[in-house]
């Protein structure tokens, strides 16, 4: 129940963010001083090649242990139960291919995403092809940087 008042918590937090943000927010933070952004797209990047190859151990290293997501169809999934389902084969992505994203730097330790990917995959016996809208959060902590939760929707 924590991470589910967690999830809302900081979704409600980036969509506030966005909406009350300046315009131009996105684009200048890429310009910031340091590496997080570079850092935060090779993790991005990892992670859909990890959903491709059902990669439990990456992501196993790159979700935060109270990590939640809710998909495209509205399921609400922890980290424990994402990493069953990809080693289940329950979940299987075919193709996951980024049409465009955005990074937005807030502190030193946490960076958003949101952009939209054109994604081929498997669920629970569903096949959900097209493209969708992506809210990404992830905190580097003393071990790294982790996502520590997502939601994705039809565009």
């Amino acid at each position: 129940m924590h991470s589910l008042f967690r999830f809302r918590t900081v979704v409600s937090l980036v969509l506030a963010m966005i909406a009350f943000g300046p315009a131009s927010g996105f684009a200048q933070t890429d310009r910031l001083p340091g590496n997080r952004t570079d850092d935060v797209k090779q993790l991005e990047s990892r992670l859909s090649e990890a959903y491709i190859h059902s990669d439990v151990a990456v992501l196993d290293s790159l979700l935060a242990p109270d990590y939640v997501s809710v998909n495209g169809k509205g399921l609400v999934r922890n980290r424990q139960q994402i990493l069953e389902d990809f080693r289940s084969g329950v979940t299987r992505f075919f193709s996951v291919t980024d049409v465009h994203k955005e990074f937005r730097i807030e502190g030193d330790d946490t960076v958003v995403v949101i952009g939209n990917s054109r994604v081929d995959a498997t669920d629970r016996g569903g096949r959900y092809t097209g493209t969708f809208q992506l809210l990404r959060v992830w905190k580097r902590d003393t071990t790294g940087w982790k996502a520590i939760v997502s939601q994705s929707f039809t565009r």
